[in-house]
């Protein structure tokens, strides 16, 4: 499995990993998702609450899917979703793969469990 190391804000915010998602899996830039959800709510150095996350998926334009029954891991996720642009979240933490390569901070397992996701159209 590919991945790709981005932290768009430079070490200004944390808890900020759907913010980032949402940049990666939509191309916009970090500061204009970060003001979405200011503006949906989320307060600096606070986690994004999922209404907001639901909110900014149809805001954007993206595709939400519905919360996964049994959840699926990365590696196999990214098997049966090889291309396109995705937002994935699993319990506690969200971000972004791109054409079967991983988008985050650090490099998520290949067993982590994935709850929730949205494509980008």
């Amino acid at each position: 499995m590919e991945y790709k190391l981005s932290n768009p804000n430079g070490g200004t915010d944390s808890n900020d990993c759907a913010i980032r998602a949402i940049s990666n899996a939509t191309s916009i830039p970090y500061w204009q998702a970060y003001d979405l959800m200011k503006w949906l709510g989320r307060k600096h150095f606070h986690s994004t609450k999922n209404w907001m996350i639901l909110e900014a998926v149809k805001i954007l334009g993206m595709i939400p899917a519905r919360p996964i029954k049994k959840s699926i891991s990365l590696a196999k996720f990214v098997k049966a979703f090889p291309i396109g642009s995705y937002y994935v979240h699993s319990r506690n933490h969200a971000w972004c793969i791109k054409d079967g390569i991983v988008f985050d901070s650090w490099k998520v397992g290949s067993k982590t469990r994935i709850k929730y996701f949205a494509q980008m159209v």
